[in-house]
């Protein structure tokens, strides 16, 4: 039986699939196909899932929750008691999604597991559970868990007041900023469109720079100064796209949102992930922090996007 705990995201290679349902496991492995470079494993119960892993290397898991009986009645093997029973006092780390019916504020998930609908299509499952398994996974202990974000996020988030649309003159002053700058320009042109807006000072959260919140919703931001020869790429997209998704839950009253504002633009693929995205993430590229720093910084004259 394995007993590595400390599993990168990168190394995640063979994933066990977890279901009563001969049409869902099926399913399932065909899903795992399509993401490409998985070793997909699957098990019909609890008993089966422990002996796959007593004899396989298992570097994530998917599984139902609710099982039954063949004549349709509850079955006692139930996979969040196999999860909380015998998966984390063995794996402590091991990433688990849990791929079900049941709505999310139904069940407690760790800062290593998250959840997957059952309601969603092929497509789109594939797309969510390629976030989940992926580099998000490094990033948990900031933001999976609502009680680390409330001890270790919270408190750094500051409000900002550099008045920096107020020193910009022209478009090229954006590449006279520092990071730390450009970021607090951003944040500066999203409050003026109405958010409340805290910054993340200090890099190292995964990407989150900002986080902006309206009436109901909360929008964490990945700001990127790049040029226009160094457009956004999907998998950057993806990964704050994770990261939203995976603190969504712990947050039933609120929605939650990533997104990446950039001075440059985003890849085609980027476009076809937003459309199948089941909630699509906030991405704004050069030529919208152009227009919004000529309607907001006082003193613009130029009109050149950075280049």
């Amino acid at each position: 039986m394995t007993t590595n705990t400390s599993k990168k995201a990168a190394m995640i290679k063979t994933i066990l699939w977890i279901d009563d349902s001969a049409h869902e496991r099926a399913a399932g492995e065909a899903l795992l196909h399509k993401i490409g470079g998985i070793t997909p494993r699957v098990a019909a119960s609890s008993a089966e899932a422990k002996r796959v892993i007593e004899h396989v290397q298992v570097d994530a898991v998917v599984t139902d929750i609710l099982r039954r009986r063949p004549d349709r009645s509850v079955s006692d093997d139930d996979g969040y008691r196999f999860f909380t029973e015998y998966l984390r006092p063995r794996f402590r780390t091991m990433p688990v999604v849990f791929h079900t019916k049941n709505l999310p504020q139904t069940f407690d998930t760790d800062e290593h597991s998250q959840y997957l609908s059952k309601w969603e299509t092929p497509a789109k499952k594939a797309i969510e559970l390629k976030c989940r398994l992926g580099e998000v996974l490094q990033l948990y202990e900031a933001f999976a868990d609502f009680g680390t974000w409330k001890r270790i996020i919270e408190p750094r988030l500051v409000r900002v007041n550099s008045k920096l649309l107020e020193r910009v003159r022209s478009i090229g002053d954006v590449w006279r900023l520092t990071p730390g700058q450009f970021e607090q320009l951003v944040a500066e042109l999203l409050e003026k469109l109405g958010f409340s807006v805290l910054w993340v000072p200090g890099g190292k959260d995964g990407g989150i720079d900002i986080v902006a919140s309206s009436a109901e919703r909360d929008f964490l931001i990945d700001v990127k100064r790049y040029r226009a020869s160094h457009p956004v790429t999907v998998e950057l997209v993806r990964r704050v796209y994770g990261v939203a998704e995976s603190i969504a839950p712990s947050r039933p009253d609120r929605i939650v949102y990533g997104g990446i504002i950039t001075s440059s633009k985003f890849t085609k693929e980027v476009e076809v992930f937003e459309q199948a995205a089941r909630r699509r993430p906030l991405l704004r590229d050069g030529e919208w922090l152009k227009a919004e720093l000529t309607k907001y910084a006082p003193r613009l004259r130029g009109t050149n996007r950075p280049r």
